[in-house]
């Protein structure tokens, strides 16, 4: 940096005042820098964990560099070989489809690397993943209990990796409480917004066509909002709705969207807390609860007891009739 540059820099530092980050240190104590990969189409709700994963690493005297990288074939080997010029003590990569090319990059640099949901096992890391079946079964079992029987789901293409393990959970909670969904219930799309749209669409056109749908993204959801409005159809009356990954538009909407939530505080704290230990114990063993976090339903107003259908009372208690009661501010009819 020129001479120019740098009093114009210290100029800035000082009107700017103190660092809020500031810490009482010794002169000789050295700051960790870790490297975080990104994808220019990260998902709302990784997005929102970016702050988070800062927020965390600071918290231990930690700085970040971020990149973005758009083409992984292309961009994985010099976006890393940059990552280790400046010198990182560790990698997190919170890039939702790691390809071949990113994974085999990763797998042989000798820094600690911690993953989001890797595809193959990293030489010097570990991988952090999701556990959807918890709250894809907490949302099937809440339909279930409102009376829906006639369950649909809106998803990506079996291409997408992510796609398989939250289908296969919706598929075995629907066989818990006794349901086998029609082929024409599972809808395949390209998880964008317009894929929403169409998955949508394609349910109302059908007869008998599902009293609740789930949405494994933020963006099918918003679709699906949009077609089901542009028809008239409303929710949770005619339709109820349950959209898998939360985010801040969940509960802004009208209704509220029912969501099953990733912590993603908790999220971005298992990831840098992963980087510590293998930072400073490379060889340590990382217990596999720490590297799983489980998802919990949220329940909103998108969701209520279908339209001119009467529930059993299964016990003396009218447990059920209880519960929804609870859930969706009104009287179930009997």
């Amino acid at each position: 940096m020129s001479n120019g540059a740098t009093d114009r820099a210290e100029r800035s530092l000082e009107k700017l005042g103190p660092s809020p980050l500031a810490r009482v240190r010794t002169p000789s104590a050295k700051r960790r820098l870790v490297g975080l990969l990104l994808s220019p189409h990260t998902e709302p709700h990784l997005s929102e964990s970016v702050a988070w994963f800062q927020e965390a690493a600071w918290a231990l005297d930690y700085d970040v560099l971020t990149y973005s990288i758009r083409n992984q074939k292309q961009q994985a080997m010099p976006c890393l070989r940059m990552l280790l010029e400046r010198r990182v003590d560790a990698i997190a990569s919170l890039i939702l489809d790691p390809g071949p090319d990113l994974m085999e990059a990763l797998s042989r640099v000798d820094v600690p690397v911690v993953c989001f949901d890797a595809t193959h096992a990293i030489r010097n890391g570990a991988s952090l993943s999701i556990d959807y079946r918890h709250g894809i079964r907490e949302g099937v079992q809440h339909l279930a209990l409102l009376g829906h029987r006639e369950i649909a789901f809106i998803g990506c293409t079996p291409e997408c990796r992510t796609m398989k393990p939250k289908l296969e959970a919706f598929l075995h909670s629907l066989k818990e409480i006794g349901c086998t969904p029609k082929s024409s219930w599972l809808i395949e799309t390209d998880g964008s917004f317009s894929g929403g749209m169409t998955g949508m669409q394609r349910l109302l056109d059908l007869n008998p066509r599902p009293t609740a749908v789930m949405c494994s993204g933020e963006s099918l959801t918003l679709g699906a909002l949009l077609a089901l409005g542009q028809t008239r159809t409303s929710v949770p009356e005619e339709v109820s709705l349950i959209c898998l990954d939360d985010c801040r538009f969940c509960d802004l909407n009208v209704p509220p969207i029912t969501t099953v939530q990733i912590p993603l505080q908790e999220f971005a704290g298992r990831m840098v807390d992963t980087l510590k230990r293998l930072i400073e114990d490379p060889f340590g063993q990382i217990p596999k609860g720490a590297l799983r976090v489980q998802t919990s339903l949220i329940v909103r107003g998108s969701t209520s007891y279908p339209l001119g259908r009467a529930l059993p009372r299964i016990d003396k208690d009218h447990a059920v009739i209880d519960h929804i009661t609870v859930m969706t501010g009104r009287p179930a009819r009997s």
